[in-house]
């Protein structure tokens, strides 16, 4: 069985993901460099929505992300918002987590330029 080659799947062409929108990244030669977190998204808004963790999002921020967002491409928001390095220890069953609204993620985070700086020498 071949494996199929999809072209330009490149997290840089994204304009999703946490390198364009969750932080400062270096673009080097097409490949993506040093990567700074976004520390301007406010956390405890109002409109924050708090999710019990249950065994359909145990160790699942991908479906967290989709359930509330309608994209799982969203899922850098679920993590970066609550720190989320581990999520064996982090998102096991019983424990809550805090999201942003669809609202704010779509009118507030999403809405910033993307933050790339190229490096590339020539």
């Amino acid at each position: 069985m071949a494996i199929k080659q999809y072209p330009n799947k490149s997290s840089v062409l994204k304009r999703k993901t946490r390198y364009l929108q969750g932080g400062f990244t270096d673009l080097k030669k097409k490949r993506l460099g040093w990567w700074e977190r976004r520390e301007d998204i406010a956390t405890n808004d109002v409109t924050d929505i708090v999710v019990p963790i249950t065994s359909r999002y145990a160790n699942r921020p991908d479906l967290i992300a989709y359930d509330y967002y309608g994209d799982a491409a969203l899922t850098w928001i679920v993590l970066q918002y609550n720190s989320i390095v581990d999520t064996l220890t982090e998102l096991a069953v019983g424990k809550e987590i805090t999201i942003p609204s669809a609202d704010r993620v779509y009118y507030s985070v999403m809405v910033n330029s993307i933050r790339v700086q190229d490096t590339t020498t020539t």
